[in-house]
């Protein structure tokens, strides 16, 4: 836990491999492992099916519902945090628009057969203001209970 808590990165960005790889290097021991992503990056696939073999595996998904939908706003400046990318795009644009929440769902569907495929339960949190982020864990505390 010191090694977790004292960790600064060399650099910006998620490597989900490396991190399930990390995990995988520790002495084993019986428990319950959360991995808490957006689950965007790529070629984790096999690190996670390897580790879900080894231990008991909860994916937790952060959700943004901006992520899903564009608001139709014009043109917008997207940024992403991790690779410094700026892209501008046109939400008003139709094609645009439903090449967005394709490529969305579809990520989404090969999440969901992923976790469901290597026998996972998952727990989604939304970081929406209106919903409460701890009501997703609480649920899945009371189901894993019974």
């Amino acid at each position: 836990m010191a090694a977790l808590l004292e960790f600064r990165p060399r650099r910006r960005g998620s490597d989900l491999n490396a991190a399930i790889n990390a995990y995988l290097r520790l002495p084993f021991r019986k428990g319950m492992a959360f991995l808490i992503s957006d689950f965007t990056a790529p070629d984790f696939e096999l690190s996670l099916k390897t580790l879900a073999v080894r231990s008991d595996v909860v994916p937790v998904i952060i959700s943004d519902p901006r992520e899903k939908n564009l608001l139709p706003s014009g043109f917008v400046e997207l940024y992403d945090l991790e690779t410094d990318e700026r892209l501008l795009v046109d939400t008003l644009d139709r094609d645009y628009k439903g090449f967005f929440e394709s490529t969305r769902r579809r990520h989404d569907r090969e999440m969901r057969g992923l976790f469901e495929g290597a026998g996972l339960d998952v727990v989604e949190i939304s970081t929406s203001a209106d919903r409460d982020p701890f009501e997703p864990l609480r649920r899945f505390f009371y189901t894993r209970k019974r």
